[in-house]
């Protein structure tokens, strides 16, 4: 059910029971037997019996009912937006942090793939394939390096 049919599910609801409840509100006798026993009736005590009347409580404004209504629910809508907002960016930084680890993996392997293999072979960019010699080899370890230190903090 979408939104838009719950609210006017809710207003029809409300006003159905307001003139639901209205209809059944009539006065109330409250009276004491001559046991002892507290009765509430519509109808007063027959036998001259002492009785306290009882109003009904005075109609709801439907206008105003149906403001606060609408202000309650455009505060259950700001609660869910924010909690859709805080869920989004609760997803955003559990995304950010395994990129980063991904990175991070990436980053030593190319580590362990330069340390542990003397002969590194790159790529041109002609496609022909060059062996990289100690020095470049070295310059490419502490490339390596620095890029570990930064993406796996």
């Amino acid at each position: 059910m979408c939104p838009y049919q719950v609210n006017i599910s809710r207003s029809i609801l409300f006003i159905v029971l307001t003139f639901v409840c209205s209809l059944t509100f009539a006065v109330t006798y409250k009276w004491v037997d001559e046991h002892g026993n507290t009765h509430y009736t519509q109808k007063a005590p027959a036998g001259g019996i002492e009785s306290e009347t009882i109003n009904p409580p005075p109609a709801i404004d439907r206008s105003q009912a149906e403001e606060a209504l609408e202000s309650d629910q455009e505060i259950l809508d700001r609660g869910r937006e924010n909690r859709e907002k805080q869920a989004e960016a609760r997803q955003r930084a559990v995304d950010e942090k395994a990129r980063q680890k991904k990175n991070c993996e990436i980053a030593r392997a190319r580590l362990r793939s330069l340390t542990y293999r003397p002969r590194v072979f790159f790529v041109q960019p002609d496609g022909t394939y060059v062996r990289a010699d100690e020095v470049t080899r070295q310059a490419e370890i502490a490339k390596a390096n620095a890029a570990i230190a930064e993406v796996c903090k």
